[in-house]
């Protein structure tokens, strides 16, 4: 597979941003940690996107973010 341009959903930012800002309660540097792992593992797939594993819905693949469960 060739490398594919990265566009985030609006729902995938918002949920990233969500996601930031309840982690940021407890810890703002662990929140930063976590987006910063989102991106460059959505960088990779962007690069890779054969990596994961097939999902019920055609066109999509799922690759957890380790050793976060988002």
């Amino acid at each position: 597979m060739w490398p594919v341009k990265l566009r985030y959903a609006w729902r995938a930012r918002t949920d990233i941003e969500g996601l930031h800002e309840y982690i940021a309660q407890q810890d703002k540097r662990a929140a930063s940690v976590v987006v910063r792992r989102i991106r460059s593992v959505s960088q990779l797939l962007a690069r890779h996107p054969g990596l994961g594993r097939a999902t019920d819905i055609a066109g999509v693949r799922m690759f957890p973010i380790v050793p976060f469960p988002y």
